[in-house]
């Protein structure tokens, strides 16, 4: 879904507070500097924002979210990544009382610090887990499972 977009606070921080969410993890960097991380996070929100943004890029007759099937926020996002996204077409359905709109159900992957031509063909989503428990590659930070209205042509 073409060129990536770099996270910066600013941005982040302004759309978080727009969201409504005002979670200390997302704002207070005094406290944020004594955690693991060492920095604020990125919301998650944000993330799936910037992903439905980018899939516009390859699905320009996707209207809007139908339905949310279900969704992994699989590694944390910090300012000064770079995400990257790529969709996958699971299922098309017409609609059964108008020709003109259909529905998509696709898959939004986001990557961080990946490029997006590294992420296709056998791109490995997941990594061989050491558990019982499904592990995704580092880079995956979001994994998605929607349906899209979409105008047919």
């Amino acid at each position: 879904h073409g060129g990536g977009i770099t996270l910066s606070e600013a941005e982040h921080m302004m759309a978080t507070r727009l969201y409504q969410n005002t979670a200390r993890v997302h704002f207070d960097a005094r406290a944020q500097s004594q955690t693991s991380f060492g920095k604020r996070l990125i919301y998650g929100g944000h993330i799936i924002a910037h992903m439905r943004a980018m899939s516009f890029e390859g699905l320009q007759n996707a209207h809007c979210l139908a339905a949310l099937n279900g969704g992994t926020h699989a590694a944390p996002a910090f300012a000064e990544d770079t995400i990257y996204g790529y969709s996958i077409i699971l299922d098309k359905v017409a609609h059964k009382q108008r020709r003109d709109i259909g529905a998509l159900r696709v898959r939004h992957i986001a990557l961080k610090n990946r490029a997006p031509d590294d992420a296709t063909g056998d791109f490995p989503l997941y990594q061989e887990p050491a558990s019982d428990r499904r592990q995704y590659d580092p880079s995956v930070i979001l994994d998605m499972d929607c349906w899209l209205w979409i105008a047919r042509l």
